[in-house]
């Protein structure tokens, strides 16, 4: 292969025989795998050099492609911590067309189905590339949607979907008559509380949706009374032991265990009064992040200002 790599090169012949010689590399995953996957990037960066950008793209999805296949994707865009980076260094300096957008991030989107930290992740990079389709002429995005949302919600360690919930392409799936129900539990999930999940799930049809999709009830309701308690937390910084109960439908001697696994979670960090039965909320998350919270944070912002501009005019006269 590297003798016939260079005789490609030396006889002007690489940009025309990259594509049929990747496609012989990638005919099987079972055999060699990682050294065909070190021909295949040998070949990716000869025409990468060579400049010839119409087997570029081509390539470089074969490679991703194969190396999906054979379980060797993670090494080639260096794992979690620089994944989104290294794809949208491609898009960026290659000034990839829409279509081309689409097509690699959905085959990224793809590669990462079954992780839900990814899954989200990646869905937030592909999904607005769609705003003004129809879902119901790509069956293709419509799957991949439905395949987001349900790893999303079954995620146990996966809270936050406000993001996922926000994106117009998305909303469009409550008009689905299949998954319509799946638009509104993201709903619930992103922000509203315990009692509203509830009284979906009480519904037999959505209940029985549910079963039949994975989504069990159990794990539902611990997100759920997870998230309820971020939100009382975000609402008041001291809440009595009985409105944590109440909101959480529990007893009130489980209160404390739910604190606890919401701040082992990193979900609040919270201490708890027990002679006055009250928890002290220092910070929650945010479950939902729109134009009422940077409001907010933009009156945060001036409270902290004044009070800087309070300390310094103390200083200044206790100098004087």
């Amino acid at each position: 292969y590297t003798i016939l790599r260079q005789l490609l090169v030396q006889g002007g012949l690489l940009g025309e025989k990259a594509l049929p010689l990747a496609d012989e590399l990638c005919s099987s995953t079972s055999e060699r795998a990682v050294l065909r996957r070190t021909l295949l990037l040998s070949i990716y960066s000869l025409v990468q050099r060579g400049g010839h950008d119409a087997a570029r793209f081509p390539l470089l999805l074969r490679l991703l492609k194969f190396c999906t296949a054979a379980k060797l994707l993670d090494p080639l865009l260096g794992g979690a911590a620089q994944r989104t980076a290294t794809v949208e260094s491609w898009v960026k300096e290659w000034e990839l067309d829409e279509g081309q957008k689409k097509e690699l991030w959905g085959l990224i989107f793809d590669a990462y189905a079954s992780d839900a930290a990814a899954t989200y992740q990646h869905a937030l990079q592909y999904l607005p590339l769609h705003n003004g389709t129809q879902l119901k002429n790509q069956p293709e995005l419509r799957g991949r949607i439905v395949q987001c949302l349900l790893t999303t919600l079954r995620g146990e360690s996966l809270h936050n979907c406000d993001k996922l919930a926000q994106l117009p392409i998305v909303g469009q799936l409550g008009a689905d008559a299949e998954f319509a129900p799946l638009d509104r539990l993201l709903q619930i999930f992103a922000r509203e509380m315990y009692d509203d999940y509830l009284k979906f799930y009480a519904n037999a049809a959505n209940a029985k949706f549910m079963a039949s999709h994975g989504l069990e009830h159990g794990v539902c309701q611990r997100k759920m009374r997870l998230l309820s308690l971020c939100s009382l937390g975000r609402s008041s910084k001291e809440l009595p032991y009985a409105s944590v109960a109440s909101a959480l439908q529990i007893g009130a001697d489980e209160v404390e265990s739910w604190v606890m696994e919401a701040n082992a979670s990193g979900l609040i960090v919270a201490k708890m009064d027990q002679m006055r039965e009250i928890v002290i909320v220092s910070t929650a998350l945010e479950r939902e992040f729109g134009a009422k919270q940077w409001e907010q944070l933009g009156d945060n912002l001036k409270e902290w200002t004044q009070s800087i501009s309070g300390l310094l005019t103390l200083v200044q006269q206790s100098k004087a």
